[in-house]
């Protein structure tokens, strides 16, 4: 037997796995399909409730009225301005949905590429699918918890993902009260970045309790008829169930109830799993916190849903106490 039959074969750089095929061809499909439905982050809209807030914080930083102090609110939606910051250069230079679709692309890969027990998922494509039923704003919330569960649930340890997911959970209330809570019960796993991470939870938390505030208060002096109750009952009480009961859409009221019955169903499946994933079910809990704000909570946990009902799950192991820095990929 020759020299030759007993090296084993260098594997090129240059080789591409079809899960890499499948991934080109579902980023060219979404591209595509965002322009032809001319897919966009900023509407322009006067009944879309963000691009108020957008406009507004753009307005009052051009006309140098922006008083963060006067109006702490104003704080939370200046960093949600530059946040979309592309997007809404984009819209108001008339550029093309196709430009919005390469803008979010990258935060779209963070998602697609994660790795469970080192094999990718091609379940993870699904995200080139989800901007076809939701708001590119509520892809990013779910970017963002997609991102939370990889550092907490997949191979992927890199500190970046905590930061992009805590940056991105700033679009939603409702979504920055559940990232808070899983960080906090999972603290432990980030000893390494505990200053940068603890700055980041005190910026999130004040914006927190001035989202919280403005709230109250708008709850507080709806009109008379608007709601029974006041504060945070009359809160409860605009509930997108509640919401829907009140208003007689019954096609809605019957969706979120099944969507409440599947997703009761699923946290007693993971009670019922044991002990062994007791922290996974604390991360799905706060999705039932997120969800007395508003609607967009709960669904920035559909890619953890996903991935766990299809066993793309690696659970930390009992000792682990500290994030790694460095991961191989």
């Amino acid at each position: 037997m020759s020299t030759a039959e007993l090296t084993p074969t260098k594997r090129s750089i240059w080789t591409i796995s079809h899960f890499h095929l499948v991934l080109g061809l579902a980023v060219i499909v979404f591209l595509i399909l965002a322009q032809v439905i001319d897919r966009r982050m900023i509407t322009g809209l006067e009944s879309d409730g963000f691009f108020a807030q957008i406009r507004g914080m753009a307005i009052a930083l051009e006309t140098n009225t922006f008083d963060p102090v006067a109006e702490p609110l104003y704080a939370v939606h200046l960093v949600r301005f530059f946040i979309v910051y592309p997007w809404f250069m984009a819209w108001l230079n008339g550029m093309p949905a196709l430009i919005d679709g390469l803008l979010i692309l990258p935060l779209l890969l963070t998602v697609a590429l994660a790795r469970f027990n080192n094999r990718y998922s091609v379940l993870s494509l699904l995200i080139f699918l989800l901007p076809l039923a939701f708001s590119y704003r509520t892809i990013l919330v779910i970017v963002g918890m997609a991102n939370l569960y990889i550092v907490l649930y997949s191979d992927q340890k890199q500190p970046w993902r905590i930061y992009l997911s805590g940056l991105l959970a700033f679009l939603s209330s409702g979504v920055t009260l559940a990232w808070l809570i899983v960080v906090l019960i999972n603290s432990g796993q980030f000893k390494r970045q505990q200053i940068a991470l603890y700055s980041a939870i005190t910026i999130l938390f004040a914006s927190l309790i001035a989202s919280i505030a403005q709230k109250i208060t708008f709850f507080n002096s709806a009109p008379k008829g608007a709601s029974k109750s006041s504060g945070i009952l009359s809160a409860l009480e605009r509930n997108t169930i509640f919401m829907s009961y009140n208003t007689d859409d019954t096609k809605r009221f019957v969706a979120y109830c099944i969507v409440l019955a599947s997703v009761t169903w699923f946290l007693v499946t993971i009670y019922k799993m044991g002990d062994k994933y007791r922290a996974l079910l604390y991360f799905f809990l706060t999705a039932a916190a997120s969800f007395v704000f508003e609607g967009l909570g709960p669904i920035a946990f559909l890619m953890p849903i996903a991935w766990v009902l299809s066993g793309n799950l690696v659970l930390p192991k009992p000792t682990q106490s500290k994030l790694l820095p460095q991961d191989a990929g």
